[in-house]
């Protein structure tokens, strides 16, 4: 057998290979955002602020429909229930306002798209951490309910 040690200049470059290989779930939260928001913008206009277009879309039975369809597939239904878990103890806090989200029954989407759009807020204006394991965490489970979300939409409302 050979011994092929590597020298540090090699090894440094397999590590940042690795490391660029992981997912950024930050990255992929905000990019799927501003699908998102071209998506209630387009439907909800005349609503508002990106807020209370927001609240449009989780008030609109066609879209409380699709939510409900998604909770009874497994990898929406877990991904909610570990943020609504993750959430438990410790709630968002909304750092413009102080105040605090969890989401108490996972089928209310109100609570749902309320965490989502506070991690959004927290994210686009700075207040959330890349290195912090747990905002880490909270923008992986939100990105997964709303790519989820935006698949079914794009899936059923975007056929060529």
């Amino acid at each position: 057998m050979t011994n092929n040690s590597l020298n540090e200049s090699e090894k440094e470059m397999i590590r940042q290979w690795y490391y660029k290989s992981l997912p950024d779930y930050f990255s992929a939260f905000t990019t799927l955002w501003i699908a998102f928001n071209a998506y209630y913008k387009r439907k909800f206009p005349g609503s508002g602020g990106d807020h209370n277009m927001v609240k449009s879309l989780y008030k609109d039975p066609k879209h409380q429909n699709l939510f409900d369809n998604l909770l009874k597939g497994e990898d929406f239904s877990k991904a909610v229930e570990n943020l609504m878990k993750e959430l438990c103890s410790n709630p968002l806090r909304n750092m413009d306002t102080g105040k605090e989200y969890k989401i108490h029954d996972k089928r209310k989407m109100e609570e749902v798209f309320e965490v989502l759009y506070i991690v959004r807020n927290n994210l686009f204006h700075g207040d959330k951490k890349i290195d912090i394991k747990r905002d880490e965490k909270i923008v992986k489970l939100s990105y997964q309910i709303l790519r989820l979300f935006m698949k079914e939409i794009i899936s059923k409302d975007f056929k060529k």
